[in-house]
């Protein structure tokens, strides 16, 4: 079988748009679209409202006596201004690709979902770093609460974990008129000690081990929020991480966690929350078409929506070029919906 030669001029590919939606991309487990969820905008430039947590919290008079005119009310927003940068990677195929791997695998599809990955390894950079829980990184914008206690950081026989958390649960309630947190940000090292936590073993007595599943239902019941878990780690070298030399650094802090109020896919200008991927639609007519039809729910990663174009360099025999590409800017509307606790010295 041979492929078609239509030129250097690119064509729309929506088939990998779907190829990469459906991928789970398990071995990252991104949470920086649960963080900043994505707001999509027509415009690349613009403003943005977003509404006021003084005004959410606060309790006016609504009793009406006979006769009387209702008590009005009013919701302050603040405006900012965003403006969404291109990103992108292409994966060249070569007729030598091609041939080596027409029998086992969609060589397309692979280099679509390569290209997602590296867009989904950079966006949980950028969230992490302008949150301020990128590893390696003092939190300079945020607040921060040192929650290690007698100059002791976590540990495994720290006893009193739950208890530091409910002080950086608490700050955040006082900061924010009352208003809670819906979200627990941290590590993947973080969790697995609170894991491993002699103290926090206790409230599961009777079990050989305590599960992801364990922990997490007994801090949301506690909190009433969502865990967080940030895993994803990027390998900036050439060599593999599994080969002399390499290495793996993680994307998530150590050092610190924190309560945040995300807001999930509300809208910022009708409530108040954290901040927002801003995502500018355009190029992506063919993938939205299908999203607005229905034909697949709500994207769950800036990729699944990337917009994936295709097209030939004759001249170096490469048969098929795969350009994945998406605007975006990673704005926070209120520094105050999260705070930081420092739970370490020093980065593990």
């Amino acid at each position: 079988m041979s492929m078609e030669n239509t030129g250097t001029v690119s064509r729309p590919a929506p088939e990998l748009s779907v190829a990469v939606y459906e991928h789970r991309f398990d071995k990252i487990k991104p949470i920086a679209h649960k963080i900043l969820p994505p707001v999509d905008t027509d415009t690349r430039t613009g403003t943005q409202t977003f509404a006021l947590v003084e005004d959410m919290a606060r309790k006016e008079e609504n009793r009406v006596a006979p006769g009387t005119a209702y008590n009005r009310l009013g919701l302050r927003q603040e405006r900012a201004t965003y403006e969404c940068e291109k990103y992108g990677n292409e994966f060249p195929i070569t007729e030598e690709d091609y041939g080596d791997n027409i029998k086992i695998m969609n060589v397309s599809m692979a280099g679509a979902i390569r290209v997602a990955t590296n867009a989904i390894l950079n966006y949980e950079y950028n969230v992490a770093r302008e949150t301020e829980l990128i590893y390696g990184v003092t939190p300079s914008t945020f607040t921060s609460t040192d929650l290690q206690g007698s100059d002791k950081p976590w540990t495994e026989t720290d006893a009193n974990i739950k208890g530091q958390l409910g002080t950086l649960y608490q700050t955040f309630s006082d900061t924010n008129y009352g208003i809670a947190p819906d979200a627990l940000i941290l590590s993947d090292d973080s969790w697995r000690l609170l894991k491993s936590n002699e103290t926090m073993r206790q409230y599961f007595p009777g079990a050989p081990v305590i599960t992801d599943n364990m922990l997490m239902d007994f801090i949301e019941s506690e909190f009433a929020v969502q865990i967080l878990v940030g895993r994803a780690r990027y390998n900036a070298d050439a060599k593999a991480a599994t080969e002399a030399g390499g290495t793996s650094t993680p994307i998530w802090s150590n050092k610190y966690c924190g309560f945040a109020l995300v807001g999930g896919d509300v809208r910022p200008e009708f409530d108040t929350k954290l901040g927002s991927t801003m995502r500018w639609i355009n190029g992506t007519t063919e993938i939205m078409a299908a999203y607005s039809a229905g034909d697949f729910p709500d994207p769950d990663t800036v990729a699944s929506l990337m917009d994936f174009r295709v097209y030939q360099e004759e001249q170096t025999d490469t048969i098929e070029v795969v350009k994945g590409r998406c605007w975006l800017d990673e704005k926070i509307w209120n520094t105050k919906l999260l705070q930081l606790g420092q739970i370490r010295a020093t980065e593990a």
